[in-house]
């Protein structure tokens, strides 16, 4: 604890470790117990018990960060060779994934390389540039198990935190799921009741 910052050493006691808190009680607390002067961003980690847990899902509440979607054209590629990256997310049509694949190397290492997994490389390239803008989220267990996702901001409201949550809930499904903590950026660990 002597390593954490003042803010966090002032916030930490008002949440009890022992308790399961439920679901509206752990938001109330998450955004309380939040210390950044920024607007944080509401995070979810779920350990999961099944392997290989991963995926895309759409928050019905957004996820209150702006990404920036760049599709896949001839001069966007010339772009990208001459070392111009200029996105957060890069959506591809089957048809240009083998005029992309020379720049695997470069896109693969910052997770920038469309994949069919991750739901970058498709045929209706409107409806998905819609969708990662309006809140899609890609999920993935970690190597100890633990899926960490972010659900929204701290300014969001109970209901529009509570709504991601439970959509994140249904699509790891309660059979995956062992138990679940809701923080803030640079805020404490709130652990949360499993929905029954």
């Amino acid at each position: 604890l002597r390593l954490r910052g003042k803010k966090y050493r002032a916030v930490v006691h008002k949440v009890d470790r022992s308790v399961r808190y439920s679901i509206e009680d752990a938001i109330k607390l998450v955004q309380e117990t939040s210390t950044t002067k920024f607007d944080g961003t509401v995070e979810m980690h779920v350990v999961v018990k099944a392997e290989q847990v991963r995926g895309t899902m759409v928050l019905p509440s957004g996820s209150g960060k702006t990404r920036k979607v760049a599709v896949v054209t001839d001069e966007l590629l010339e772009q990208i060779g001459a070392g111009k990256i200029d996105f957060d997310v890069l959506i591809s049509t089957p048809a240009f994934m083998p005029k992309l694949a020379k720049y695997a190397k470069l896109l693969g290492p910052r997770g920038l390389m469309p994949s069919p997994k991750s739901g970058t490389v498709v045929e209706d390239v409107e409806a998905a540039v819609k969708e990662i803008s309006g809140g899609r989220v890609e999920y993935r267990a970690d190597k100890t198990g633990v899926v960490h996702m972010p659900i929204g901001k701290v300014s969001f409201s109970v209901e529009q935190l509570v709504a991601n949550i439970r959509a994140v809930e249904a699509a790891l499904s309660q059979s995956k799921m062992q138990s679940i903590s809701l923080s803030s950026t640079m805020g404490p660990g709130v652990r949360m009741q499993l929905s029954k």
